[in-house]
């Protein structure tokens, strides 16, 4: 108990105060992109594995009656103490629950906890880890609730299970990865952090910081350049922060992205001696890098493969004989095919600025036929592009789609009618596949009642995965029609 008491006693006085969220505003006629807990975010459709209901426990259970055994599953167990709260909990198979464990603590940014457990079991399974998800946790929320939502978690968590207090990790996607690391940098003990697709103030490095922090990003994510930003000046900290970039958006990581974090949690951990050194564990973790590296030389991706040496070097190098890969490094950084990506990529980041930049000053500016116009040459430029420019105007349209829902929630909370129309209008033009863009757009056509549209809107958001039945019954614009049997069909496709 005293071991609960420091932890959620240290977050609730700390949590807030050390996480500065007005470092990363951007000043601005509009309100553009801050470093703030919600993000304009695509729901993520993986598909659970197929196994998912093995032994899946359907019921809402509030710990204290909780019986869990290996591979249990269980999506909703109610905080104790606070039983509005709730996370989804998975035991990996061959653990002994009679031990201390380690856990780490995943945010989704829509208070899906299951989501990320569903993509990562495997991994937890295979490295031994409990994964909680919150159930609470999400964009928008207040940072006093989020603080709360933690704490909550944390002592429920520690009441139902015996962790390993030396083991407690974070990890979370965008939104869900600041509050991740609002946990990490909390003085709660985490040991360490994955965080997706969203970076943090680098004020937090004034704090004692995981021993290992690492930051996951598409090339095609808004956020990208966020992470690539994060430099370390201290160097007794400099080989805390690993980057893991892949080819994808902004979006949950593959599971064998991911699992690179494990990895690199797994060694931090032996250099550490927070887990016991064993040979045949680290020359696991050694062929795991092997294989990665085998696949990233098949593909001639220059630049993953030199950070892939980097992380490697780091993680085993006061672990096993790494010179072979120092010198496969070394020889790397000396070819013109490595220079020539670096410099093609930094021309890339370069054009990406200029981009942002006057995308970002029309905002207000330039009429709707205008941004037509914009983004339909845009989208032919991506369709006949390098892969290295079409990640590039992904993290442009990534950004102003980000600007554009900010703007649009905050013209709804104050019912500004000519700033809903216009913000809606550019969202759906910028990121037609985003399910919130066509559910804002619904919004804004119930404050005008215009409702065939809202039926209209709603319905295009549920095709292509809009999932929130709750929040769509609750919305103020909809209350004249939530006896009507139209949108009720459309508020019942949602549920199935």
């Amino acid at each position: 108990m005293k071991l609960i008491n420091r932890i959620t006693n240290r977050l609730l006085k700390t949590t807030i105060r050390q996480f500065n969220f007005s470092a990363f505003t951007k000043s601005s006629k509009y309100l553009l992109f801050a470093f703030i807990l919600f993000s304009a975010c695509k729901p993520d459709q993986t598909k659970s594995n197929s196994d998912l209901n093995k032994n899946l426990n359907t019921d809402t259970i509030t710990s204290s009656k909780l019986k869990l055994n290996p591979g249990d599953f269980v999506p909703r167990v109610n905080c104790s103490g606070n039983e509005n709260l709730s996370y989804a909990l998975y035991i990996p198979q061959k653990i002994n629950l009679a031990v201390k464990n380690p856990v780490l603590f995943l945010f989704d940014p829509h208070a899906n906890g299951a989501l990320p457990i569903n993509k990562y079991r495997d991994l937890a399974d295979k490295y031994g880890y409990i994964l909680i998800g919150s159930n609470d946790s999400k964009n928008g929320a207040s940072r006093e609730f989020t603080s709360q939502v933690i704490s909550s978690l944390l002592k429920s968590s520690f009441e139902l299970l015996l962790i390993d207090d030396k083991r407690i990790y974070a990890g979370g996607f965008s939104g869900g990865g600041r509050v991740a690391s609002m946990l990490a940098f909390s003085s709660a003990g985490c040991i360490g952090l994955v965080t997706c697709g969203a970076g943090f103030p680098k004020e937090v490095w004034t704090t004692t910081p995981p021993s290992c922090i690492i930051g996951i990003a598409g090339d095609g994510d808004m956020n990208l350049n966020e992470l690539e930003s994060i430099k370390v000046d201290e160097p007794n900290l400099k080989n805390r922060y690993e980057l893991i970039r892949f080819d994808g958006i902004h979006e949950w990581p593959p599971i064998n992205i991911f699992e690179q974090a494990f990895l690199a949690f797994e060694a931090t951990g032996i250099n550490d001696g927070v887990i016991s050194k064993d040979d045949k564990h680290i020359s696991e973790l050694n062929d795991s890098y092997q294989a990665l590296s085998d696949n990233l030389s098949a593909d001639n991706n220059y630049i993953y493969q030199a950070k892939l040496y980097e992380r490697w070097i780091n993680n085993l190098g006061n672990l096993t004989d790494v010179t072979v890969i120092k010198n496969s490094y070394k020889d790397l950084l000396k070819r013109a095919d490595y220079k020539k990506a670096i410099y093609e990529e930094e021309k890339l980041f370069d054009d990406e600025k200029i981009l942002k930049s006057k995308y970002l000053d029309a905002i207000g500016k330039q009429d709707t036929g205008w941004w037509k116009d914009q983004m339909k040459s845009l989208q032919n430029e991506v369709t006949s592009s390098t892969i290295g420019k079409k990640n590039m105007i992904n993290r442009v349209t990534g950004t102003l789609s980000l600007t554009c829902f900010m703007n649009l929630n905050q013209s709804i909370g104050s019912n500004q009618k000519d700033a809903m129309e216009y913000f809606s209008y550019l969202y759906r033009t910028i990121d037609p596949t985003n399910p919130e863009t066509w559910y804002l757009a619904a919004v804004v056509a119930g404050k005008k009642s215009d409702y065939p549209q809202v039926y209209n809107y709603l319905s295009r958001a549920v095709s292509i995965g809009f999932h929130d039945a709750a929040r769509a019954q609750s919305e103020p614009a909809f209350s004249m029609m939530i006896s009507d049997p139209e949108f009720n069909q459309i508020i019942n496709r949602i549920s199935k």
